[in-house]
Protein backbone atom coordinates (compact mmCIF):
# COMPACT_ATOMS: atom_id res chain seq x y z
CA UNK A 1 0.00 0.00 0.00
CA UNK A 2 1.52 3.04 -1.37
CA UNK A 3 1.06 6.46 1.19
CA UNK A 4 0.79 9.83 -0.38
CA UNK A 5 4.24 11.78 1.37
CA UNK A 6 4.28 15.65 1.87
CA UNK A 7 7.13 16.98 3.61
CA UNK A 8 7.03 20.90 2.79
CA UNK A 9 6.44 24.11 5.35
CA UNK A 10 3.31 24.86 4.91
CA UNK A 11 2.17 21.28 6.34
CA UNK A 12 4.32 21.31 8.71
CA UNK A 13 2.66 24.48 9.75
CA UNK A 14 -0.54 23.08 9.47
CA UNK A 15 0.43 20.32 11.84
CA UNK A 16 2.00 23.20 14.20
CA UNK A 17 -1.72 25.17 14.17
CA UNK A 18 -3.37 21.84 14.90
CA UNK A 19 -1.03 20.92 17.80
CA UNK A 20 -1.60 24.45 18.90
CA UNK A 21 -5.47 24.58 18.96
CA UNK A 22 -5.33 20.78 20.69
CA UNK A 23 -2.95 22.21 23.69
CA UNK A 24 -5.42 25.58 23.82
CA UNK A 25 -8.78 23.16 24.21
CA UNK A 26 -7.17 20.50 26.46
CA UNK A 27 -5.41 23.14 28.89
CA UNK A 28 -6.80 26.24 28.64
CA UNK A 29 -10.72 25.92 27.28
CA UNK A 30 -11.57 22.68 28.51
CA UNK A 31 -15.05 23.17 28.15
CA UNK A 32 -15.27 22.77 23.88
CA UNK A 33 -14.46 19.47 23.80
CA UNK A 34 -18.12 19.00 26.36
CA UNK A 35 -19.72 20.98 24.39
CA UNK A 36 -23.43 20.06 25.09
CA UNK A 37 -25.58 19.33 21.43
CA UNK A 38 -27.74 21.60 20.15
CA UNK A 39 -31.20 22.62 21.44
CA UNK A 40 -32.76 23.06 18.29
CA UNK A 41 -32.32 20.89 14.30
CA UNK A 42 -28.88 22.23 13.08
CA UNK A 43 -28.95 22.18 9.49
CA UNK A 44 -26.70 19.04 9.40
CA UNK A 45 -26.63 18.17 12.78
CA UNK A 46 -23.76 17.75 15.27
CA UNK A 47 -20.05 17.59 13.86
CA UNK A 48 -16.80 16.07 16.09
CA UNK A 49 -15.83 18.88 18.72
CA UNK A 50 -12.12 17.57 17.99
CA UNK A 51 -12.75 19.15 14.71
CA UNK A 52 -12.11 22.56 16.05
CA UNK A 53 -9.96 24.28 12.98
CA UNK A 54 -9.70 22.53 9.66
CA UNK A 55 -6.64 23.99 7.58
CA UNK A 56 -7.59 25.36 4.13
CA UNK A 57 -4.83 23.29 2.90
CA UNK A 58 -3.73 19.98 3.67
CA UNK A 59 -5.45 17.11 3.88
CA UNK A 60 -9.15 16.26 3.05
CA UNK A 61 -9.51 13.48 5.47
CA UNK A 62 -9.11 13.10 9.74
CA UNK A 63 -9.25 10.13 11.65
CA UNK A 64 -10.61 9.99 14.68
CA UNK A 65 -10.42 7.08 17.30
CA UNK A 66 -12.63 6.99 19.58
CA UNK A 67 -11.50 4.58 22.40
CA UNK A 68 -14.88 4.18 24.00
CA UNK A 69 -16.63 2.29 21.19
CA UNK A 70 -13.68 0.91 19.88
CA UNK A 71 -13.81 2.78 16.39
CA UNK A 72 -11.87 4.20 13.76
CA UNK A 73 -14.26 7.36 12.56
CA UNK A 74 -12.84 8.87 8.76
CA UNK A 75 -14.37 12.49 8.17
CA UNK A 76 -14.05 14.48 5.07
CA UNK A 77 -13.39 17.99 4.38
CA UNK A 78 -16.56 19.02 2.87
CA UNK A 79 -18.40 16.32 4.83
CA UNK A 80 -17.97 16.66 8.51
CA UNK A 81 -21.28 15.87 9.68
CA UNK A 82 -20.88 12.34 9.43
CA UNK A 83 -17.99 10.02 8.95
CA UNK A 84 -17.51 8.71 5.36
CA UNK A 85 -15.75 5.08 6.84
CA UNK A 86 -15.94 3.41 10.28
CA UNK A 87 -14.16 0.52 11.60
CA UNK A 88 -13.91 -1.68 14.09
CA UNK A 89 -10.60 -1.50 16.04
CA UNK A 90 -8.43 -2.47 19.58
CA UNK A 91 -6.91 0.14 21.98
CA UNK A 92 -4.96 -0.52 24.89
CA UNK A 93 -5.48 -2.70 27.63
CA UNK A 94 -5.76 -0.38 30.23
CA UNK A 95 -7.65 2.95 30.37
CA UNK A 96 -6.83 6.56 30.06
CA UNK A 97 -4.17 8.18 27.95
CA UNK A 98 -0.33 6.96 27.97
CA UNK A 99 2.08 8.66 30.41
CA UNK A 100 5.01 5.79 30.91
CA UNK A 101 6.22 3.23 28.92
CA UNK A 102 4.89 -0.59 29.29
CA UNK A 103 1.53 0.81 30.86
CA UNK A 104 -0.37 -0.55 27.73
CA UNK A 105 -2.46 2.32 27.50
CA UNK A 106 -2.99 4.56 23.87
CA UNK A 107 -2.28 8.46 24.17
CA UNK A 108 -4.79 10.82 23.61
CA UNK A 109 -4.52 14.01 21.60
CA UNK A 110 -3.95 14.81 17.77
CA UNK A 111 -1.17 13.08 16.18
CA UNK A 112 0.74 12.18 12.42
CA UNK A 113 1.23 9.09 10.74
CA UNK A 114 5.37 9.20 10.11
CA UNK A 115 5.46 6.57 7.58
CA UNK A 116 4.49 2.92 6.79
CA UNK A 117 6.15 -0.54 7.26
CA UNK A 118 5.19 -3.13 4.82
CA UNK A 119 4.15 -6.85 5.56
CA UNK A 120 7.70 -8.23 4.57
CA UNK A 121 8.88 -5.93 7.42
CA UNK A 122 6.65 -6.72 10.43
CA UNK A 123 6.27 -9.78 12.71
CA UNK A 124 3.29 -11.19 11.59
CA UNK A 125 1.46 -10.30 15.04
CA UNK A 126 1.72 -6.51 13.09
CA UNK A 127 -0.64 -7.91 10.28
CA UNK A 128 -0.09 -6.30 6.65
CA UNK A 129 0.93 -2.93 7.31
CA UNK A 130 1.96 -0.54 10.19
CA UNK A 131 1.67 3.42 10.05
CA UNK A 132 3.58 4.88 13.20
CA UNK A 133 2.27 7.81 14.99
CA UNK A 134 4.45 11.00 15.97
CA UNK A 135 4.06 10.26 19.75
CA UNK A 136 5.18 11.57 21.69
CA UNK A 137 4.66 14.92 20.42
CA UNK A 138 5.53 18.18 21.58
CA UNK A 139 2.50 18.30 24.13
CA UNK A 140 3.15 14.77 25.37
CA UNK A 141 6.78 15.68 25.93
CA UNK A 142 6.09 19.41 27.44
CA UNK A 143 3.05 16.96 30.13
CA UNK A 144 6.50 14.58 30.99
CA UNK A 145 4.52 11.89 29.20
CA UNK A 146 7.26 9.20 27.84
CA UNK A 147 7.23 5.81 25.86
CA UNK A 148 7.04 5.22 22.52
CA UNK A 149 6.53 2.78 19.05
CA UNK A 150 2.32 4.14 18.95
CA UNK A 151 1.18 2.50 15.41
CA UNK A 152 -1.84 2.06 13.71
CA UNK A 153 -1.47 -1.73 12.37
CA UNK A 154 -3.48 -4.98 11.06
CA UNK A 155 -3.19 -8.25 12.79
CA UNK A 156 -3.14 -11.82 12.24
CA UNK A 157 -5.67 -12.91 15.21
CA UNK A 158 -9.20 -12.33 15.78
CA UNK A 159 -9.95 -8.07 16.91
CA UNK A 160 -10.83 -7.89 20.60
CA UNK A 161 -11.56 -4.71 22.29
CA UNK A 162 -9.27 -3.29 24.53
CA UNK A 163 -6.66 -5.83 23.28
CA UNK A 164 -3.55 -3.86 22.76
CA UNK A 165 0.01 -2.55 24.31
CA UNK A 166 -1.01 1.32 23.27
CA UNK A 167 -1.13 0.86 19.51
CA UNK A 168 -4.70 0.89 17.48
CA UNK A 169 -4.92 -2.00 15.73
CA UNK A 170 -7.52 -3.02 12.53
CA UNK A 171 -8.38 -5.94 11.27
CA UNK A 172 -5.76 -6.72 8.37
CA UNK A 173 -8.33 -5.47 5.21
CA UNK A 174 -9.45 -2.65 7.42
CA UNK A 175 -6.09 -1.07 7.86
CA UNK A 176 -5.05 -1.72 3.78
CA UNK A 177 -8.19 0.72 3.46
CA UNK A 178 -7.85 3.27 5.95
CA UNK A 179 -4.44 3.92 4.40
CA UNK A 180 -6.02 5.06 1.44
CA UNK A 181 -7.25 8.14 3.40
CA UNK A 182 -3.74 9.18 4.69
CA UNK A 183 -1.34 11.23 3.42
CA UNK A 184 1.68 10.86 5.68
CA UNK A 185 2.71 13.72 8.13
CA UNK A 186 -0.02 15.78 6.55
CA UNK A 187 -3.73 13.53 7.81
CA UNK A 188 -4.44 14.08 11.79
CA UNK A 189 -5.39 11.64 13.80
CA UNK A 190 -7.19 12.74 16.88
CA UNK A 191 -7.88 10.19 19.76
CA UNK A 192 -10.11 10.68 22.50
CA UNK A 193 -11.44 8.80 25.04
CA UNK A 194 -15.18 9.52 24.14
CA UNK A 195 -15.60 10.95 21.18
CA UNK A 196 -17.99 14.30 22.04
CA UNK A 197 -20.65 16.16 19.71
CA UNK A 198 -20.87 19.51 19.27
CA UNK A 199 -23.40 22.12 17.47
CA UNK A 200 -21.67 23.23 14.44
CA UNK A 201 -22.61 26.90 14.63
CA UNK A 202 -20.72 26.89 18.50
CA UNK A 203 -17.59 24.99 16.55
CA UNK A 204 -17.01 27.50 14.10
CA UNK A 205 -17.66 30.68 16.25
CA UNK A 206 -15.51 29.28 19.19
CA UNK A 207 -13.05 28.61 16.34
CA UNK A 208 -13.02 32.00 15.02
CA UNK A 209 -12.34 33.28 19.08
CA UNK A 210 -9.46 30.86 19.11
CA UNK A 211 -8.10 31.51 15.64
CA UNK A 212 -8.15 35.19 16.47
CA UNK A 213 -6.17 34.08 20.02
CA UNK A 214 -3.45 32.89 17.48
CA UNK A 215 -3.36 35.66 15.79
CA UNK A 216 -2.84 37.50 18.29
CA UNK A 217 -0.51 35.69 19.92
CA UNK A 218 1.63 35.53 16.80
CA UNK A 219 1.83 39.11 16.22
CA UNK A 220 3.06 39.72 19.62
CA UNK A 221 5.70 36.79 19.11
CA UNK A 222 6.94 38.74 16.01
CA UNK A 223 6.96 41.88 17.35
CA UNK A 224 8.43 40.43 20.96
CA UNK A 225 5.65 42.06 22.96
CA UNK A 226 5.97 40.17 25.89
Amino acid sequence: MKLKHVVSRSRCESCIFCLVFFFLVNFSFPSLLNAAKPQGEADHGPVPAGLLKWPEKGSEYAIIVDKSSQKVLVYRRDKPFEPVKTFNCSTGENEGPKSIKGDRQTPEGIYFFTHTIDKKDLAPIYGTLAIPLNYPNFVDKREGRGGYGIWFHGTNKPLKPHDTNGCITLENGDIDELASYITLNDTPALITSTMEMADPEKVKEEAQAFTDLIERWRIAWEEKDI
